[in-house]
């Protein structure tokens, strides 16, 4: 009898080393497969938060800036390729626009401005624009605000501006003066 138990032990035991080779196989290839689907999940995901087609609408143009080679390249209505970390895109609406600063239209606001007695003042300004697009790429660059002297002389105080000097424009009869918006102004203290 302790024989045949010591072989029915023996065989348990090589029954159960049988079942966990075959159990870490099957974990092995398992492994593998979920790396697979892992990857593919990853993959999938950075397709969805940074897709590779970028759609530019009607009354739209779209900028594509080469990062590597500091190529710009414009299109109207339609599709272009772009590569994450080697391409920056904008889309601009060549529509009237209409900017209305927020924080200074009121005197009791965020950013009042101030008259010589000291007065809060609040300024409600509308700012209407629209974007030329034949101009749009030699007028800044990437990440550039250039306005006219009129647009200038309008909000001004409330923004640092650094003079571009003056450029003939195609149709006006005088060269018109550009400026550059480096950022918001300090809270102007006198007029």
């Amino acid at each position: 009898m302790p024989q045949r138990f010591r072989e029915f032990i023996a065989d348990i035991g090589r029954a159960m080393r049988r079942f966990f080779y075959r159990v870490t196989d099957a974990l092995s290839a398992a492994r593998v497969t979920l790396a697979a689907l892992a990857l593919l999940v990853a993959a999938g995901y950075a397709m969805y938060q940074h897709p590779p087609i970028k759609t530019v609408a009607r009354g739209e143009l779209g900028v594509r800036y080469n990062r590597f080679t500091g190529n710009l390249h414009e299109w109207r209505e339609g599709s272009a390729w772009v590569l994450p970390g080697l391409h920056d895109v904008r889309v601009f609406s060549l529509r009237d626009q209409v900017y209305r600063p927020t924080e200074s239209s009121r005197a009791d606001g965020p950013a009042p401005s101030q008259s010589i007695e000291g007065l809060s003042l609040g300024v409600d300004l509308s700012v209407r624009y629209a974007l030329d697009a034949a101009r749009l790429q030699a007028a800044a660059s990437p990440g550039e605000v250039v306005i006219a002297a009129s647009t200038h002389r309008l909000v001004g105080r409330m923004f640092d501006c650094r003079a571009l000097g003056a450029d003939e424009v195609k149709g006006l009869p005088q060269p018109v003066e550009a400026w550059q918006v480096d950022s918001a102004a300090e809270p102007i203290t006198k007029c």
